[in-house]
């Protein structure tokens, strides 16, 4: 179901792709659970749909759930969170356009934050 809902959405049938997109989600969520990667796939699907179909807010909270799930299970250097990161920043660059500039500035602070504390921590151990 979720390989015709990607094909649906692929093909521009968005209102299909949000139906079966939203039953995948649902059944994983029930099945799996929550914090289950497969889960949290659906959820990024769905706002990849939602993005596609110009439901930009809808994208937004749906991408933040995403980044927030992977950041905490698979940590901030993970690439399924560098991705989700990159998803939710491209759709915060499509508001912006909606909306106007610096919508999307604190997300690169939400992102590097944690980096950056850990390359000065790293610096420290380092060099003194």
């Amino acid at each position: 179901m979720g390989s015709l809902a990607i094909t649906y959405d692929n093909l521009g049938n968005y209102a299909d792709a949000e139906k079966l997109q939203i039953q995948v989600l649902n059944m994983r969520n029930r099945l799996l659970g929550e914090e289950h990667p497969h889960t949290i796939t659906a959820m990024e699907n769905l706002a990849r749909t939602y993005h596609n179909s110009k439901k930009l807010k809808d994208a937004e909270q749906l991408e933040i759930q995403v980044v927030d799930k992977r950041r905490r299970i698979f940590g901030h250097i993970h690439p399924d969170t560098i991705k989700a990161v990159a998803s939710l920043r491209a759709i915060r660059s499509d508001v912006e356009v909606q909306s106007g500039p610096l919508m999307a500035l604190p997300l690169c602070f939400y992102f590097l934050s944690p980096l950056i504390f850990t390359a000065f921590f790293y610096f420290i151990l380092v060099f003194f």
